[in-house]
């Protein structure tokens, strides 16, 4: 009768166990620092592997590092357009010695006026030359009488934030794209913040964004439930407590970030404010942060858009429904957190209130 040897399962067992375990710290070992942004995101405090400092440890970031720098040349060289073809180059013609035709006396009566005619022009052009606005200096009309941001034409809307933004800028997109042939670059990302900038810099994707694309004329920004938690400094320093004068300190040093890039490129801000939650803890904090954002924002004579105000919220009260044309709508997810499609369009609809699109200029014509 055959016998069952449990000797060589335990075996395979353990061989599987140690290929597995092998596998996994392989990973870890690669992806330390994407899966060290995800825990500090999550958990609020370092990862175990954090602290290692040995080489050979570090090593693996490298190689992934490397790795996610060769896969973008690879994409980047895929994408790119064929090179121009060569035109051949023709021979430089002989120089020919010549007298100048005109001389210093000429020159200087080119650049005054002859006649009466003549004058007219110039002073025209010399006050043109005057009230142009020189590059790169930021003008001092962002806002109209009535407050709200002007968007010159041919200019585009930003749109920076978390989940809260993924689902209003679309919809804000949509209303600007056929109402009015305006653009924008929705950069929305969820789980992101300014609490972490080890894990997402919103700064340095505002500041990339506005160096690319030189013709952005306005900043909209929408974010907040991922951050109401003790936040890191630095790499090894001890978190600040939420709430703490250190925290506040820091955080609304991370507001100004945003809206110093704004006034550096002249740009009208509409900041929205989150509205109350349904977890009482999150519910809390949010007002703390929502009292940061209108205080920075207003400071910096920006748009701090109210939520609550739109949804009629008294307080830190938090519902579900909302009156709108005095009915009452379901304006918020099942979550507590984000919003139902009525309650996007709510706030989609308010931002572009506060837009003042300003009209093409019409060319001048001359009478004759």
């Amino acid at each position: 009768m055959p016998t069952f040897k449990y000797s060589n399962v335990i075996i395979k067992i353990v061989k599987a166990s140690c290929l597995i375990l092998t596998c996994m710290l392989g990973l870890l070992w690669l992806n330390q620092q994407s899966l060290d942004r995800y825990w500090v995101q999550h958990f609020h405090r370092d990862s175990p592997w954090s602290h290692i400092s040995s080489p050979a440890w570090k090593q693996g970031a490298k190689i992934m590092a490397a790795a996610e720098a060769a896969k973008e040349a690879f994409v980047d060289s895929l994408n790119a357009p064929p090179p121009a073809p060569e035109v051949p180059k023709r021979k430089p013609l002989p120089m020919l010695e010549y007298k100048p035709v005109f001389e210093r006396e000429a020159v200087l009566a080119s650049e005054h006026p002859k006649d009466v005619r003549q004058l007219s022009r110039w002073l025209s052009a010399e006050r043109e030359s005057d009230n142009m606005q020189p590059e790169g200096q930021p003008s001092d009309v962002l806002y109209d009488e009535e407050g709200y941001a002007l968007l010159a034409p041919g200019k585009q809307v930003l749109f920076i934030g978390d989940s809260m933004m993924e689902g209003v800028a679309p919809r804000v997109l949509k209303r600007l794209k056929e109402g009015h042939q305006v653009n924008g670059i929705n950069l929305s990302k969820r789980s992101t913040g300014l609490a972490y900038p080890g894990f997402f810099s919103w700064p340095e994707a505002t500041a990339s964004a506005l160096e690319k694309h030189p013709d952005i004329g306005l900043l909209a920004v929408f974010l907040g439930p991922n951050d109401p938690w003790d936040m890191p400094v630095s790499k090894g320093q001890p978190y600040l407590r939420f709430g703490s004068a250190e925290w506040e300190e820091e955080y609304r040093a991370r507001i100004r970030h945003i809206l110093a890039l704004a006034e550096k490129y002249s740009l009208p801000v509409i900041w929205v404010l989150p509205p109350n939650m349904r977890k009482e803890k999150l519910n809390q904090r949010m007002a703390v942060l929502s009292a940061l954002y209108e205080s920075e924002v207003n400071a910096a004579g920006g748009i701090a858009l109210s939520v609550n105000a739109l949804f009629g919220y008294q307080g830190t009260i938090y519902s579900a429904k909302a009156l709108i044309d005095g009915k009452p709508v379901n304006v918020r997810a099942s979550d507590g957190t984000h919003y139902s499609p009525a309650g996007l369009d709510v706030i989609a609809a308010a931002m572009m209130n506060n837009i003042h699109i300003m009209p093409p200029e019409q060319p001048e014509v001359e009478s004759e």
